[in-house]
């Protein structure tokens, strides 16, 4: 018997996971440069924010 056409998964996404380590070493070097600098400007843009923990910020 054939296998049927319609039980193959497909996956829409062709983009790689960034992860959590690079989202902790984000996180990190803001905390550096807080402690360190007198004046700190942060220009950057996320599209969906769904880590609380960068909304924090």
């Amino acid at each position: 018997m054939p296998t049927s056409k319609r039980d193959k998964k497909v996956s829409l996404t062709k983009t790689a996971n960034k992860g959590l380590e690079l989202k902790q070493n984000l996180i990190e070097e803001f905390q550096n440069y807080v402690g360190t600098c007198k004046y700190l400007f942060i220009i950057f843009s996320m599209a969906n924010m769904r880590n609380s923990k960068l909304k924090d910020i």
